[in-house]
């Protein structure tokens, strides 16, 4: 999407599906466009909170690097065991011990992720996850950059 200059601005794991049942070759696919911003226009804020990165809680303008931050979410949440779940009232990354968006977006702003919970099982995603989930906007790597690294190439 962003090498076409489009940018999702919602992406959370509801919005991510599997192609196949092929758990060992599996085929992903995002859904869910009706936030997408033309990187080239006003990137004007969508979103949901505990995946919409700082800078868009800041100044309600999405950037291709706010679709990053995002993943990084979903990454961290799904590895820790962190995916948000209403019916159970189990928080995310982000959204755990928040009573208020206000708080959701100071945690966002604030909080960094329990890396301990996956370090042990998963130490590859250290080289690349934490530059994901990084706080400030161009300290975040482009998605071609995160491509190159081995765990996305396997």
């Amino acid at each position: 999407m962003h090498r076409n200059a489009m940018m999702h601005c919602d992406i959370k794991e509801p919005n991510i599906m599997l192609k196949t049942k092929d758990y060992t070759d599996p085929v992903i696919a995002l859904i869910d466009f009706g936030m997408t911003q033309n990187s080239a226009g006003q990137g004007l804020a969508g979103g949901t909170p505990g995946y919409r990165p700082p800078e868009t809680n800041a100044t309600n303008i999405w950037f291709p690097r706010g679709d990053i931050f995002s993943m990084g979410v979903v990454f961290f949440q799904l590895l820790a065991d962190k995916t948000p779940n209403e019916e159970i009232q189990k928080g995310g990354l982000f959204t755990e011990g928040a009573k208020t968006i206000e708080q959701v977006i100071y945690f966002v702003k604030t909080r960094e992720p329990p890396w301990p919970l996956i370090t042990r099982q998963f130490p590859g995603v250290m080289a690349w996850l934490p530059m994901m989930l990084r706080k400030e906007l161009r300290s975040r790597p482009k998605a071609p950059i995160l491509l190159q690294e081995p765990w996305f190439r396997a």
